[in-house]
């Protein structure tokens, strides 16, 4: 069963941050402390911001990441830690469900049942007695969640209608979630743990109506949908049958994604099955299938531009070892890589890592420069991931940031981005000349319960801002609390220990 202290430990922040980003400390001081925390960590008056982060995705698409005030998550995470005996069997129950939620003793604390790899042994079941494929997705899904909802699929809408109280678990999710986005009622935070089994409670709702209704020949992957039917006219009647039961639930049919194909058809896409089975030579044919291999990923990510061909195939390489006299090469197709898709970037880095953990010295100017030309082309954008990563990159190889790009990476208004320019500051990989005041406006007591609390908080902690007059963090009772435990969401040691990590498998990124 999740704790408080998994939930908030490894489930808190979304995982496609930089790994120096953290909250084991958060989670085992309020495990520890839960019934001595001070009054204000459940104060049900208090609402909060999310902080914002936006994220690339394949392609031009992209997700805007949310990340909850700590005090909000904290009550959130132990509502679902004490109501985890109802609400694990009511996700449970679904039929179609890949994605259900269990509870993790390692990685995340609450992760989907099954990886994408499923998919395509999935695809195999149903197809077997299947002539026609339908395959939809749910419009904007995270976002456009109604979070009444969530006790309409728990208690059933007419319940939830009648008993509007806090008793239900349902209305009490409601109202957590509510007050952790500023009392907004649509949508739900991307990222962390408790969205996936809110997620899922929606879901799971809508897959037992789904069941009522005869729709049993398929599976559901978060909120992707595929049936297998055996004539057309039974797939076509199902697409009204989902957008009815989803229209209840106030969602909808994404329309651009509702295709119904005649079988047969690939399990797995062609593209990730050919750079699967790529063999790499140890030999002196090495140099040129890294050559072939490379120009086939740049090929088939031109034609399948909303597919993640680039990161399967960094994250392919993984299992190869590379001959030293190849290694050159190599480190130049994987900056070419971060060119063509910046939303690798921290599948590179690791591939980069290790590289220099096997004694190779990185070309520092040549890889200064991609990674600074990153951040000028993404920052104007507001493609906070893109930058957060080129930065960690630059901090983590000891490369400098160009003071240009200082300033307009905290212009953008992202925490997740501030806080690394901050540190590249402190380790003087930017100019001192470089003004900070551009983040003045997030030291104010106001700010932790806004939408820049991360950078208002570590920002103090860390003395990287001054401010004049009263500590602003010591004189607020939550914050002062965790500042007195030495709480920190960024660890500034880590780019001077952090080693190449071998993937564990393909996991894209959501």
């Amino acid at each position: 069963m999740p704790t408080i202290e998994s939930i908030v430990s490894r489930g808190f922040f979304p995982r496609e941050l930089p790994p120096a980003f953290f909250t084991e400390g958060l989670g085992r001081l309020l495990e520890a402390r839960h019934g001595s925390l001070p009054l204000a960590f459940n104060d049900s008056n208090r609402k909060s911001r999310l902080v914002r982060h936006n994220l690339a995705r394949s392609g031009t698409l992209r997700r805007q990441l949310g990340i909850p005030n700590p005090i909000h998550y904290y009550r959130l995470a132990t509502l679902i830690a004490d109501k985890w005996h109802e609400l694990f069997p009511f996700t449970s129950s679904s039929h179609l469900s890949l994605t259900k939620p269990v509870d993790c003793k390692t990685g995340r604390a609450i992760d989907r049942q099954f990886d994408l790899h499923e998919r395509a042994l999935q695809r195999s079941h149903i197809r077997s007695i299947s002539r026609y494929v339908l395959h939809t997705d749910i419009s904007r899904f995270y976002p456009s969640i109604y979070t009444h909802s969530i006790p309409w699929a728990l208690h059933t809408k007419p319940v939830a209608k009648r008993n509007r109280s806090l008793s239900l678990t349902g209305n009490l999710l409601d109202k957590l979630v509510r007050d952790s986005q500023d009392a907004q009622t649509m949508g739900i935070p991307i990222g962390p743990d408790s969205s996936l089994l809110i997620a899922e409670i929606i879901l799971s709702a809508v897959d037992r109506e789904l069941r009522a209704q005869g729709l049993t020949n398929g599976f559901r992957y978060i909120d992707d949908y595929e049936f297998g039917f055996v004539t057309l006219s039974e797939a076509e009647n199902a697409i009204p049958i989902l957008q009815n039961i989803l229209r209840d639930y106030e969602l909808a049919l994404n329309p651009s994604k509702t295709i119904i194909t005649n079988l047969p058809l690939p399990s797995e896409h062609p593209a990730i099955s050919e750079l699967r089975i790529f063999n790499f030579r140890d030999n002196i044919g090495q140099q040129s299938d890294l050559i072939r291999f490379f120009d086939r990923t740049f090929a088939l990510a031109r034609e399948n531009p909303e597919e993640s061909v680039i990161r399967y195939a960094v994250s392919r390489l993984s299992g190869v070892t590379f001959l030293p006299s190849n290694q050159s090469l190599l480190e130049k197709l994987l900056l070419q890589g971060i060119m063509n898709e910046p939303g690798a970037i921290r599948l590179i880095l690791n591939q980069l890592l290790r590289l220099r953990d096997s004694g190779y010295s990185i070309d520092r100017d040549r890889f200064s420069q991609v990674l600074n030309t990153v951040i000028q082309q993404h920052a104007y954008q507001g493609h906070g991931s893109e930058v957060a990563w080129a930065i960690w990159g630059l901090i983590v190889f000891g490369l400098p940031l160009e003071s240009e790009n200082a300033r307009i990476s905290m212009a953008m208004n992202d925490s997740v981005v501030s806080i690394l320019v901050l540190d590249a500051r402190n380790k003087s990989l930017i100019p001192e000349i470089v003004d900070v005041s551009l983040l003045q406006s997030a030291m104010v007591t106001e700010e932790l319960y806004g939408d820049q609390w991360l950078l208002s908080y570590e920002a103090n902690v860390k003395g990287w801002i001054r401010t004049h007059g009263t500590d602003y963090v010591s004189s607020e009772p939550c914050f002062s609390f965790l500042k007195r435990h030495d709480i920190h969401f960024y660890d500034d040691s880590l780019s001077d220990r952090i080693a190449y990590i071998p993937p564990e498998g393909w996991i894209p990124l959501y």
